[in-house]
């Protein structure tokens, strides 16, 4: 090619316009590039799960284990469900005093096989793992790897047939397997469990030596799941986003009490005096010393009878470690949307701000009517009305009780202190410049009907007492006639 070519080549490479195509690949190519580099100045061994010895994967027995042996995670499980099934809801067909068949059946089973105790406590154990299960004894004769004839396979609905109910039993995810699965994508049930495995006897219960594992069909159990996102099935263990805080909040506590334990007493320490060491001194002395040291620690011994040794306490290292428990608790609260002093306990929830438990009750409130009426108490009476323990209602309501509703010491409370702001309304002649009626909306909080009806009563009895004064005053004025003709009378004879 010869140089008239080249430059003309260069020319045109130089004209020709770069694409929107190009530029995105240039781009995305330097991006690479710097990503590569940044890599490579990073640590590629750095793992902060390994670092702080978090597991990178939590296991069902891992949640049963940390629940059952640490109080903390135990509350962070229980404290919905402790709050949610405080009071009980009211279940009834129609709002009448005379109550339906519904109504009393559901009293009889309520009370005979204590329903809402069950509710309670699958309402926990759900919340272990990813879901739970509550098993219904149906005297049906079948076993339990049976349908239960007469269930829809589909719906869950009923055909009509009435079984007794024998028992009710709850189990969490540790002792729980799905065996298999709904796959025809027709089914309403598509992707639900069809049959599971339960052991019988929960291992983790002292002196099991026999676990008893059976095949359970589904018309014979209710799932539970709480925390569900994109899953019907499985829902969100309610440690798993705080489960790194417990994991340290072991340790620190774990730490603190082996702290005490040597930091509290470190011990002592014996140095050889002089030029003396550990060659000079006969076995029956070494003996002897290390008998009488053994003594003092272990016993009650409190001399040390030794030769050409100098004896030094060591300082204890001690360290409260309140502050970092703490922050982790915090850290907890903030992470599950709990007031701190709420989760701390009864006696710190005492304290809590009022505007933390009004927030407190709209969440139990919510998840009451949200989550556990239509995925708890609902499902559980439908399962009893297939089952025939329970007639079929036209339709039944779950009300719960209002936790925001005044107390009879609210009122009272209330009382005293409207009370002593009328007191002092009237005794500092606040009425020179307002009158009562704003009084009662402005300071008392009043509807604009129940000032009125308070000024038209201050009125009122303004009037009668101006009433009572003008008669006091006329039979005062009349006995004065009266004394007046006596005297001239007197005065005349």
């Amino acid at each position: 090619m010869s140089k008239t070519q080249k430059n003309k080549a260069v020319k045109q490479k130089e004209t020709t316009p770069v694409t929107v195509k190009q530029i995105e690949t240039i781009a995305f190519n330097s991006l690479l590039r710097r990503k590569d580099l940044i890599q490579s100045l990073l640590n590629p061994s750095h793992d902060i799960n390994y670092d702080c010895g978090y597991p990178d994967s939590i296991t069902k027995k891992n949640y049963r284990d940390m629940y059952d042996r640490f109080g903390i995670a135990s509350r962070v499980v229980d404290i919905l469900p402790e709050e949610c099934w405080a009071q009980t809801p009211d279940v009834y067909e129609i709002e009448d005093a005379k109550k339906t068949e519904f109504e009393v059946q559901w009293d009889q089973v309520k009370e005979q096989f204590q329903i809402y105790h069950y509710m309670n406590r699958i309402d926990v154990l759900s919340g272990i793992g990813q879901y739970g299960l509550v098993l219904f004894g149906i005297g049906d004769g079948k076993s339990l790897d049976r349908p239960v004839e007469g269930i829809d396979l589909k719906s869950g609905r009923g055909s009509g047939k009435k079984y007794p109910l024998l028992y009710i039993r709850v189990y969490d995810e540790s002792v729980v397997e799905i065996e298999s699965k709904e796959t025809d994508e027709t089914n309403p049930r598509y992707g639900f469990p069809t049959m599971y495995k339960i052991q019988f006897e929960d291992p983790q219960s002292a002196g099991v030596s026999n676990i008893s594992t059976k095949n359970v069909h589904w018309t014979r159990v209710l799932h539970i799941a709480d925390n569900r996102t994109s899953s019907e099935i499985y829902g969100t263990p309610r440690q798993q986003r705080v489960y790194n805080s417990l994991l340290d909040l072991r340790k620190i506590l774990g730490g603190s009490g082996e702290m005490f334990w040597r930091g509290g007493f470190p011990g002592m320490a014996f140095k050889l005096n002089g030029d003396a060491g550990l060659s000079t001194v006969t076995d029956d002395a070494k003996e002897t010393m290390t008998t009488n040291i053994h003594d003092y620690f272990a016993g009650l011994d409190r001399s040390l009878l030794l030769e050409n040794v100098d004896v030094q306490p060591l300082t204890p290292q001690v360290v409260d470690p309140t502050g970092h428990i703490e922050m982790h608790i915090k850290a907890i609260s903030i992470s599950m949307g709990i007031p701190y002093r709420i989760f701390q306990g009864s006696e710190e929830a005492k304290q809590a701000s009022t505007q933390d438990k009004r927030v407190w009750n709209e969440r139990i409130m919510k998840r009451q009517k949200g989550y556990l009426t239509p995925m708890l108490v609902r499902p559980f009476i439908d399962r009893l009305i297939a089952y025939g323990v329970l007639p079929e209602p036209s339709a039944y309501f779950v009300d719960w009780p209002d936790r925001e509703a005044i107390t009879d010491k609210d009122i009272a409370d209330v009382a005293v202190k409207e009370v002593q702001a009328m007191k002092e309304y009237v005794q500092g002649e606040v009425s020179l410049i307002m009158s009562p009626k704003d009084f009662f909306i402005s300071i008392l909080k009043k509807d604009p009907e129940e000032a009125e009806a308070f000024e038209q009563g201050v009125l009122e009895m303004e009037g009668e007492s101006l009433l009572t004064e003008e008669q006091e005053m006329k039979e005062t004025e009349d006995e004065d006639e009266v004394n007046v003709v006596e005297d001239d009378n007197i005065k005349e004879e």
